[in-house]
């Protein structure tokens, strides 16, 4: 079956396995205003801004329920809209915090959230973090989707964890050949572009085993 991963604004494609794409630890460009007070905030008062994604800014997970509350709201429409499943991107921002957060407040918003997805009968997926993998599990996670794990030499950490339920995302050509001669036979391996845009738009790529 193909799977197709849409932003949770979008719609889910008939005859597709869908899974929903939530910025659950940080906030979309130009989205910081509708969070208030759940983004993480330094002592004078700045924000926490990502260093490699320029408007996205790191969200206040110790306050674990209301961040729950606002970002449940996004599963609960992908599963309203009927997705099959929801992919919770950037766990690992304790570790764009300064120190301000830590991984157990990100794995407690992990787990809220889960249980959220699963009220809702979807399943949910870790985003990449590959260190805290066993403990997304334990916090509820499904599945896991993984961004060059083969460029980083993570991959053996998500099978470890999820035997086969994961998908494997490569931007190069050459980690994609060789995820697939390794792991084409058992995983999801798929080659994108980076920019990830819409097919027929110049530059999209896509290429799967």
């Amino acid at each position: 079956m193909t799977v197709v991963d849409r932003d949770h604004t979008a719609s889910p494609v008939a005859g597709k396995y869908n899974v929903c794409y939530v910025n659950a630890f940080q906030s979309q460009p130009g989205e910081s205003g509708s969070w208030g007070s759940l983004l993480l905030r330094t002592s004078p008062g700045g924000l926490v801004q990502d260093p490699n994604w320029p408007g996205e800014y790191v969200v206040d997970t110790r306050q674990g329920a209301a961040v729950a509350a606002f970002v449940g709201r996004w599963v609960k429409e992908c599963a309203a809209k009927g997705f099959q499943a929801v992919e919770l991107d950037n766990l690992g921002s304790d570790s764009r915090s300064g120190g301000l957060l830590t991984s157990a407040n990100n794995l407690d918003v992990f787990r809220r959230l889960a249980a959220i997805g699963h009220a809702a009968a979807v399943l949910v997926g870790q985003k990449n973090t590959v260190e805290l993998s066993a403990q997304a599990k334990a916090a509820g996670a499904d599945f896991a989707i993984a961004e060059e794990c083969q460029v980083y030499s993570e991959c053996s950490g998500y099978s470890a964890v999820y035997g086969t339920a994961w998908v494997e995302i490569e931007y190069q050509s050459s980690a994609f050949t060789a995820a697939c001669s390794a792991r084409g036979r058992t995983t999801s391996v798929i080659l994108r572009d980076v920019n990830v845009v819409p097919a027929g738009d110049r530059g999209y790529v896509y290429q799967s085993c």
